[in-house]
């Protein structure tokens, strides 16, 4: 009799082991190698310097290029197959001043979160004292090939 207590202990054990590694949804987390967190890292400061220039001389061309593809604007995207188009409609559509709404970017105590993994992703979140007060922040990834995109902004109905 206790050896098959013992049995069903170990066994709940091992099982409750295989569901800390899952991510909720039973899919098995990724874990993300020192190196990579480091190659982020390093990638992330001429990237943030780029989307503040673009932001500040308001080249969409050049906004375009650090935007997702696959920028998370959920049912507003309607059919774009390219996000990044639905990422500027969306917002010229909501103030004729769209570059200034990201302006809380510049703000004194804007802060970079620090890199997580999000789902076998690495991911960051940039908000400020502003973008708090507004209930927003922007969100980004870290993709395989080698490069920062900035993938969702919160608030604004966005």
């Amino acid at each position: 009799m206790k050896k098959i207590v013992y049995f069903w202990i170990i066994l709940l054990f091992s099982f409750s082991l295989t569901i800390g590694q899952t991510n909720g949804n039973g899919t098995v987390r990724k874990p993300l190698q020192v190196s990579q967190f480091a190659e982020a890292e390093k990638a992330w400061g001429p990237f943030w310097g780029n989307v503040k220039t673009a932001i500040r001389m308001h080249d969409r061309e050049s906004l375009k290029e650090l935007i997702s593809v696959e920028y998370r604007c959920y049912s507003r995207c309607g059919n774009y197959v390219d996000k990044r188009d639905a990422f500027f409609d969306l917002f010229e559509s909501l103030d004729s001043k769209w570059w200034g709404q990201l302006g809380w970017i510049f703000e004194k105590g804007t802060r970079v979160g620090k890199i997580r993994n999000e789902d076998g992703k690495m991911a960051r979140t940039v908000s400020s004292d502003k973008s708090r007060e507004l209930g927003t922040d922007a969100d980004f990834s870290y993709q395989k090939n080698g490069k920062w995109y900035f993938t969702e902004i919160s608030g604004w109905g966005m």
